[in-house]
């Protein structure tokens, strides 16, 4: 896998780039606090399906032929951070990558900030196979529809260890 440094990302993308070290956050419900970084070790360790998704999309984009910035990556002021990044030549992608628990509209818009400085891939746990309800997997693949048209969406099949575009989804 090839990955790209900080300095590489700016110097290819031409935006004011910071990572996920650089960037803080405060959660007052929780009362947690620190950098992106250190929330996102965190929610490794509550989440593991969400860094098994992480690596395995890394791998996908970089089989690919995706130059790979291996962590969370964001524009100065976005006011939201990506898992990591994915560059042909110049052209910056952010890939958000998702539980099904994290699937959410509220999730989705927030993250959709990026789009105005590059492409946005999400890559979701497959609906089929998360802990859901019948009628909270059907409002999961909507949502996924939906979004769909607007942003490329990957499905993570956990079982498999394999990722697919979101055509493999059954009709809600």
């Amino acid at each position: 896998m090839k990955t790209i440094t900080l300095q590489e990302a700016r110097r290819r993308s031409g935006l004011d780039l910071l990572n996920d070290g650089q960037v803080f956050f405060a959660d007052y419900l929780l009362g947690r606090s620190g950098t992106v970084a250190e929330g996102q070790k965190m929610m490794a360790r509550m989440y593991p399906l969400h860094g098994e998704i992480v690596d395995a999309g890394k791998r996908f984009f970089a089989s690919r032929g995706f130059d790979i910035y291996p962590r969370g990556l964001t524009v100065n002021g976005a006011g939201t951070c990506p898992d990591f990044a994915i560059f042909k030549q110049n052209r910056v992608t952010f890939v958000e990558c998702l539980t099904a628990a994290w699937a959410s509209w509220r999730t989705f818009t927030r993250k959709a900030r990026l789009a105005n400085y590059g492409g946005l891939v999400f890559i979701v746990e497959h609906p089929e196979f998360a802990d859901l309800t019948n009628a909270e997997r059907k409002r999961m693949i909507g949502r996924l529809r939906a979004l769909s048209k607007i942003h490329q969406v990957y499905l993570y099949h956990p079982a498999k260890r394999a990722m697919s575009r979101l055509s493999s989804l059954p009709a809600s």
